[in-house]
C-alpha cells in the first residue's frame, strides 16, 4: 500500500495518533514520525501547541478555570468494579493500548463532536 504524505497529514489533522497511524498504515514508528515531520516541513501540518509540561498545564487549568489537573489514577480509583471493567474492555475492544490512551480518545471525540457546529 502507497501511502503518501497528504494521507498522513489529513489522519493527524484528523487527530490521529502517531499509533493510529501506524495501525491504520502498517509503517513503523520511525516511518510515520518521519512522514509527519516531512508533511510540516511542506506546510501541510500547522505545528501543533506542546502540552507535555505538567507544571504548566496545571497551572493553566487552575488559573483559566479552578481545576486541578490531578492523575488517570484518581479517577480509575473513583470507578465501582463494573465501572473499572466496562472502562477496559472498550479500550480494549478498539485497540488502545492503555485505559489513558481510551481517555484521551474520549476527550478528542467529544470535543470534535462539542466544536464542529461552532
Amino acid at each position: 500500500m502507497q501511502i503518501d504524505i497528504e494521507a498522513i497529514a489529513k489522519m493527524r489533522t484528523d487527530g490521529l495518533s502517531y499509533d493510529d497511524i501506524k495501525a491504520r498504515t502498517g509503517l513503523s514508528q520511525s516511518s510515520v514520525g518521519n512522514m509527519v515531520r516531512l508533511a510540516k516541513n511542506a506546510g501541510l501540518l500547522a505545528e501543533r501547541e506542546v502540552l507535555h509540561d505538567r507544571k504548566s498545564l496545571a497551572e493553566r487549568a487552575w488559573m483559566a478555570y479552578g481545576v486541578r489537573l490531578g492523575k488517570t489514577t484518581d479517577a480509575l480509583r473513583a470507578l465501582d468494579r463494573d465501572q473499572f471493567e466496562w472502562l477496559a474492555r472498550e479500550a480494549g475492544m478498539v485497540g488502545c493500548e492503555s485505559i489513558a490512551e481510551y481517555l484521551t480518545e474520549l476527550v478528542r471525540d467529544a470535543h470534535a463532536e462539542a466544536t464542529e457546529s461552532l
